[in-house]
């Protein structure tokens, strides 16, 4: 009987041999490996999947975050004074 383990195993092998063997298969095999993991990082919203959103944040000149409070407070906060560094100062 054929397992799901010795199938994963043998597609493994399979693309081993490939870029092994093939020096332009290593391209096809990163783009892949990309495209398969972008779709599970879009599933988990780990990544921005609407171009809208990236348009938006594209438009901004300052973004300013904490991602401590974030974290752990599940909520972003403004402080009554930002500081602005310029590379002139």
């Amino acid at each position: 009987t054929i397992n799901i383990t010795s199938v994963v195993e043998a597609l493994s092998f399979t693309v081993v041999l490939m870029v092994a063997s093939i020096p332009l298969a290593i391209e096809i095999v990163t783009t892949t490996t990309l495209a398969l993991g972008s779709k599970e990082l879009s599933k988990h919203g780990a990544i921005v999947t609407r171009l809208s959103a990236i348009e938006d944040m594209a438009g901004m000149a300052i973004l300013c975050s904490d991602k401590t409070g974030t974290l752990t407070l599940n909520k972003m906060e403004l402080q009554p004074e930002c500081p602005v560094y310029c590379k002139d100062e």
